[in-house]
């Protein structure tokens, strides 16, 4: 409430300041436009962090992916085993739209593929122990 008379006292005063001084009439001098030039900027967006799943197991497997919006995403593979190691993806409707490897022994990689929304699986076949890790960039 002390702030509020504070500043009620203070305009009060700039009023009986100017009138003192003589200017409450109009003033003789012109004013000159003044031009301001704008410059547009682009606003690039923060790019959001990747979303990462990490898919492990030891033997043949499947995994149901659930993409909501359009993206691109990979797919970073690696088993160990010695054994013949296959990995794919299937969309909706059971089609195969990608062999990520199908070979035997160690392998390591990464794969990449653009998606629409909908339900994809990941279909994974070996004996041995794998990681498949996917992110949307």
């Amino acid at each position: 409430m002390q702030n509020k008379y504070a500043g009620i006292l203070l305009l009060i005063s700039c009023i009986v300041l100017v009138l003192a001084a003589g200017c409450t009439g109009t003033s003789s001098t012109t004013s000159t436009p003044v031009t301001v030039q704008t410059t547009a900027v682009n606003v690039i967006p923060t790019p959001t962090p990747a979303s990462t799943t990490i898919y492990t197991g030891s033997g043949n497997e499947e995994k149901t992916i659930t993409i909501s919006a359009p993206c691109t995403m990979y797919f970073d593979i690696s088993y160990t085993g010695t054994n013949k190691f296959k990995v794919w993806l299937e969309d909706g409707v059971r089609n195969q739209i990608k062999i990520f490897t199908d070979q035997t022994g160690a392998y390591s990689g990464t794969s990449s593929i653009p998606l629409t929304p909908g339900t994809y699986y990941l279909d994974i076949q070996t004996d041995g122990s794998w990681t498949v890790s996917t992110r949307i960039a």
